[in-house]
Order: structure tokens, then C-alpha cells, then sequence
């Protein structure tokens, strides 16, 4: 059984104090101020590694990193944005560490997949191929989401580490299999 590739991780920490986002947005090299209900500023980072993450702020002193693949190059990138943070606020907590909010994980079930067999086979998923090609699931143990597509492609989220996106997998198969879905 092939193991699930990360195919994102999307980390927070907290720079304890509020922080002015205009300010940011223009000081802040290639940095992109986007006003709305959850105002941010968005920055576009660089790693060492083969991803290209993003780093978001928000004025209650949240920053966000998405787009890697590595708890290694997650924390470079956090580091990278705070510094790059520190230069213009004073003050703020560079030394907090990073939290794994998200995970999001794929792998190939190796057959195409019915979704409209699926969706009515399990009771609380949602396909509605009109607006998203594919089938979501939830589930409890272990607690996370399937996104399902026709090409047998399945994206695994809503977990916060490697060892939940192993034992879904697992657990996906396994139903699929006693299903004679694969």
C-alpha cells in the first residue's frame, strides 16, 4: 500500500500583540494588503525546500503559513515572515513556535471510483457534481475528510498529522474494499 503524499500543511503561530496591517501591507516587500471582514496581509515566501508557500497576517497577531509540504520548510517560512514582520512592528513574539492546524494528504485508490454509487451507498456525504467534481465524506474515527474523485484520486483533510492520514487511508481502503467499491 502506497503511504499518503502531503500535499499541504498549513501551520499558525502567535506573535502576541495586535498588529497594524496597513502598515505591513505597504512596508513589507511584495506584500499585498487585502481588505475585508478578516482583513490580512498576504506575503509570497521563499524556502530552501521545493514548495512555495504564503504567509498571512492578521491584525490580532495570527500568522499563517500555507503551501508546504514539510514541518521543516513550515518553519523556516514562519520564521522568514517574522522576521520580516519584526523589521517593521517592534515587539512581537518571534519565538513562539508553529501549531499544525491542517494537514491535506492524496493517494491513488488505483480504480476509478462511482461517486453517484458512493453518495448513495453512504448516508452525510455531499457530491453535487454541478459545483465540485468530487464526493465529500466525514468521518469520526479516525476524525477526518475525504474529498473523492472519479480518477481515484482522494485528498484526506481536517487531520494534524502524518499518523490520522495513514490510519484514514487505511480505513478508506478497507471500506472500500468490503464495499467491493475496489
Amino acid at each position: 500500500m502506497v503511504r499518503p503524499s502531503v500535499e499541504n500543511l498549513i501551520v499558525t503561530s502567535d506573535l502576541g500583540k495586535k498588529l497594524e496591517l496597513t502598515k505591513l501591507g505597504t512596508e513589507i516587500p511584495g506584500a499585498r494588503y487585502v481588505k475585508g471582514r478578516n482583513s490580512s496581509v498576504m506575503v509570497e515566501l521563499e524556502t530552501d525546500g521545493n514548495s512555495k508557500p504564503a504567509g498571512v497576517i492578521f491584525s490580532n497577531g495570527k500568522a499563517v503559513v500555507v503551501g508546504t509540504k514539510t514541518i521543516k520548510d513550515s518553519r523556516e517560512a514562519m520564521s522568514k515572515l517574522k522576521k520580516m514582520i519584526k523589521k517593521i512592528e517592534k515587539g512581537i513574539n518571534s519565538r513562539a513556535g508553529v501549531k499544525i492546524e491542517n494537514i491535506v494528504t492524496q493517494f491513488n485508490v488505483g480504480v476509478e471510483l462511482d461517486l453517484e454509487l458512493l453518495n448513495s451507498k453512504i448516508s452525510g456525504c455531499e457530491y453535487e457534481p454541478d459545483k465540485f467534481p468530487g464526493l465529500l465524506m466525514k468521518v469520526k474515527e479516525p476524525q477526518a475528510t475525504y474529498i473523492l474523485f472519479e480518477s481515484g484520486i482522494v485528498v484526506i483533510t481536517d487531520i494534524d498529522d502524518e499518523k490520522t492520514s495513514d490510519k484514514a487511508s487505511k480505513e478508506l481502503r478497507k471500506f472500500l474494499r468490503e464495499s467491493k467499491i475496489i
